[in-house]
């Protein structure tokens, strides 16, 4: 009976090293260096949008709700523009006053979105109203520069880099 165990352990073990070889020679195997690697990176989504409203909730963490925009440029601007408005390419600048300066911003529709800022977000907003320098700031500060009227925060589109509903980046975007 022990002969057998050991012949049937044998067989066992040469059939496995066959078919092991078999796999091997075929190339249908995987090895760590061809797996797939999910970054960080591809998981962010890039949005722009108007910030309508900032809630504190808790010492660390402020929820805004963005109502999202499309931020377009020269021909792209122009095509949407013209869509949006109705108006002839010669009167654009009539109907789209942005378009002055070859940019549009376009509603995208819907309901806000509900963003969370946190204390590792960095937050970038213009140091003086309407001029193209930005400063970084903290999340305090950011919540007190909404609520001051003088700022204009709440016209200005921001660009946001989320992941899921966490806000990465918020940078205020500059309108000629």
């Amino acid at each position: 009976m022990k002969g057998m165990d050991k012949r049937a352990f044998g067989t066992f073990t040469f059939l496995l090293l066959i078919f092991g070889a078999a796999f091997w020679v075929s190339g249908n195997y995987v090895t760590t260096q061809e797996m797939p690697i999910v970054k960080e990176e591809e998981k962010t989504e890039v949005v722009f949008g108007l910030i309508k409203g900032v809630e504190r909730r808790g010492l660390n963490e402020i929820f805004i709700d963005l109502d999202r925009v499309e931020f377009l440029f020269r021909e792209e601007a122009m095509q949407a523009a013209i869509e949006d408005t109705n108006c002839k390419k010669e009167e654009i600048e009539n109907c789209a006053p942005s378009m002055n300066n070859n940019f549009y911003i376009r509603d995208i529709g819907g309901d806000a979105r509900t963003y969370a800022l946190g204390k590792e977000t960095k937050i970038k907003v213009f140091k003086d109203p309407g001029a193209p320098e930005l400063e970084e700031v903290s999340l305090a500060d950011f919540e007190e520069q909404f609520g001051d009227e003088d700022r204009f925060i709440s016209a200005y589109p921001f660009k946001l880099i989320v992941y899921g509903i966490d806000v990465l980046d918020l940078e205020e975007q500059y309108m000629p």
